[in-house]
Formats: C-alpha cells, structure tokens, sequence
C-alpha cells in the first residue's frame, strides 16, 4: 500500500495566536481519517511558521514576491502565492499535499485546493479550542467546520485531478461523500459537508449513492468508500 505524505504547515499569526499543538491536532485528524477509508496517510506538523501576507484565503491582494527581491505582485487568493512561495522556498516539503493553515478568525472553515498539484489553503481558527472526538462531531460550525475544511482541502490534493462524472452534474470532486445514519443523526464525510451538499448529490454521487435524507446533523472526519477509490499518489 502507497504511504501519502502531508504536510501541514501554520502562518506566523497561527503560530503566534495558537502555537504548534493546533497543527499536530489537524495531522492526527488527516491521519485517522485516511486509516478509517483504508490509506496510509504520514501527515506530519510542521514547525517552520510560514509568513503569509494575509490569513484571509479568497481574496486577491498584492504583496511583495515570496521569489523575486524588492517586487510586487499581485495574487489572486492565498493558495496563489502559497504556491509561489512552495516553487522558491527549498523547505522540506511533502510530495503529495501540503496545507497552509490560517488563523482568519472571527471566521471558521473556507479554503482553496489545486486539485492537480500538492497545495492547499484553510483556516483553521477555532480548532485549538474545539473538543470532540476524532470520529464524528456533534457539530457543524466552528472549530469542527475548520477541520472539515483542513481535511476537505487535503482530499482535493490527492484526489485525481479527473474523478469522473457520471452522474453528469459536473461536481466531480465534490461529489464522492456519503452519510452515515449514527445514533445520533445523519453524518456526512468530509468532501461533502458543505451548504450544498444534497444538491451535489440529488443524482446520486460519482459511485452511484443516493443519500437517506435532505439533512446533516454531525460531521464525519473521515473520506468516503467512493472518495479513496479516487485517490491518486502523486
């Protein structure tokens, strides 16, 4: 069985708002999900704080070049100059997904993946003082929606950059969750606990599952049966 090696890294205000312990907990989460869907996953905290102009993800901004002396320019989000930084940066990168986690608060969750490269961006405000199992959450926002979105990104980068689509309703990788009826409500994984989660899937998901119900109650912290069948090493 293929090991996939993640990288994850922190912002200097993460860092300096959280420490590392925030990051070790994301790696044990990445971890334990990827074990629970049959992949061998190293992920592994990072302790070299990376200085982002900004921890806001989606946004375009201008700042000076992380590879060019005394140049300016502009990006179009985060994850554009986290892959800038990644290309002139000779850190000890990992070969398949590396995630840089900001500390937007007051905000939870949000992020950005290349689905055909090793990059990706979260915020992972709210985590260091989230509790809860790394099973399921009886939550859907806060610091459990930032781990979602930790673990999301993550699945993006070693998904294959072409999943398929044949439901035809061109989510491809959005489209590879399930739900699990627990004793406790309807859980969703993590490739698909967003808003618009059944409008994915009311033709069905890219392995053909059609979910029970109209509503998510939990987050599961784990990748589907259909999503691993996609993954790819890089």
């Amino acid at each position: 069985m293929a090991t996939y090696e993640v990288g994850v890294w922190g912002t200097e205000t993460l860092h300096n708002k959280q420490g590392n312990d925030v990051l070790d907990t994301i790696a044990t989460f990445i971890e334990r999900g990827a074990e629970r869907a049959g992949k061998d996953v190293s992920a592994i905290a990072r302790s070299t704080p990376i200085p982002a102009p900004t921890e806001e993800i989606k946004n375009s901004f201008s700042a000076e070049s992380p590879c060019y002396y005394n140049t300016t320019l502009t990006y179009s989000d985060l994850l554009d100059w986290w892959e800038s930084y990644w290309d002139c940066n000779y850190l000890d990168y990992a070969t398949d997904s590396n995630l840089l986690v900001t500390h937007n608060g007051p905000y939870y969750g949000g992020g950005l993946g290349n689905i055909s490269g090793p990059n990706c961006v979260a915020n992972g405000y709210g985590i260091a003082s989230w509790r809860d199992t790394y099973t399921y959450s009886g939550s859907t926002s806060g610091g459990s929606y930032s781990m979602k979105s930790c673990m999301h990104e993550v699945g993006h980068n070693v998904l294959k950059a072409n999943t398929g689509d044949p439901d035809g309703d061109g989510k491809t990788q959005h489209d590879v969750g399930t739900t699990y009826d627990t004793s406790q409500g309807i859980s969703v994984t993590v490739m698909n606990a967003t808003p618009d989660y059944f409008d994915y899937l009311k033709n069905g998901n890219e392995c053909n599952y059609h979910p029970p119900t109209s509503s998510f109650d939990r987050i599961s912290f784990r990748y589907s049966n259909c999503c691993q069948g996609k993954w790819e090493k890089k």
